[in-house]
């Protein structure tokens, strides 16, 4: 027997967990990064970079603990990488695998990470990125 309670109760449950939610952008497998670098039309495909010519690099977003301002958006930097000719394939926020210092005014080790071909890593190293030593 159902108590009164029990489908809201299973309802809300649902909700909360997620249900069937869709990945978002960024939890995308790679395939779909690749799908962006050059389309996703079939006679395409011997241009796209294999899975192995991709690569993860990373900024730090300069965002301080304590801080009422959030750092620098993935769109900005994403932006940076762009303007010097340099496709993003997918892109996310990373952490410093660093320990960090629990204290106000200190850098707290996010990272924006952008997944992009090794033959544009020297660029991306010009502004600053560097290839994510952990590549997720």
């Amino acid at each position: 027997m159902v108590t009164r309670f029990g489908l809201p109760l299973f309802l809300l449950g649902f909700l909360v967990t997620g249900g069937c939610k869709t990945p978002a952008a960024s939890e995308r497998p790679p395939e779909r990064a690749l799908e962006k670098l050059g389309g996703s039309d079939t006679s395409k495909s011997a241009q796209l970079p294999e899975q192995s010519d991709l690569v993860w690099v990373a900024k730090p977003d300069e965002a301080k603990s304590c801080a009422t301002q959030k750092g620098i958006s993935l769109d900005v930097m994403a932006g940076e990488l762009e303007k010097a000719g340099v496709k993003v394939a997918q892109r996310k926020k990373l952490r410093d695998p660093r320990p960090r210092i629990q204290m106000c005014g200190v850098d707290r080790g996010d990272l924006n990470g952008f997944l992009i071909s090794k033959q544009h890593v020297e660029k991306a190293e010009i502004l600053g990125f560097k290839v994510h030593q952990n590549n997720p």
